[in-house]
Formats: structure tokens, C-alpha cells, sequence
């Protein structure tokens, strides 16, 4: 298990996420941190990656994923 950076004050609790989300994180106080669809595709995130004095691997691979980067063709590309 992995912390997440995560200083939020609302948001929905997982027995009220609405249809068709499903709770993929759940803080310790019962709130979403993330939630997923798969039809139509989402992935829902709450979490400050901007906030740490360097870029994770995690975050790294969040960001790469939604934009569609590949980032193993990235290294060949630039090596």
C-alpha cells in the first residue's frame, strides 16, 4: 500500500458514489480518492502530486497513461 498526498475536505463518500463510478481508493474517513469506470472508460483521481519535492514513479506513470505516452519508446526515442 502506497500513501497518497491527499488534503481534501469534501467529496462523496463510497456507499453514495453514483452509477456506473466504483470506488478504486477509499480514504481512512470513508471518502473517494479515486474511482473507475470501465464503459465509458474513467479514471477518477483526487491526490497533489504538485506537492512533493520530486515526481514519483506513480504519479509519473498516472500522468503518461492519460495522455498516452509509452514511457519505455520514450527512453529508446531519446537514448
Amino acid at each position: 500500500m502506497e500513501n497518497v498526498n491527499s488534503y481534501h475536505r469534501n467529496g462523496v463518500a463510497a456507499s453514495q458514489i453514483a452509477q456506473p463510478l466504483t470506488p478504486l481508493l477509499v480514504a481512512y474517513d470513508g471518502i473517494v480518492e479515486a474511482a473507475y469506470a470501465p464503459q465509458p472508460r474513467v479514471l477518477a483521481l483526487q491526490w497533489h502530486p504538485e506537492r512533493y519535492s520530486k515526481a514519483r514513479d506513480t504519479d509519473l506513470a498516472i500522468f503518461e497513461r492519460f495522455l498516452g505516452f509509452d514511457r519505455t519508446a520514450r527512453r529508446q526515442v531519446n537514448a
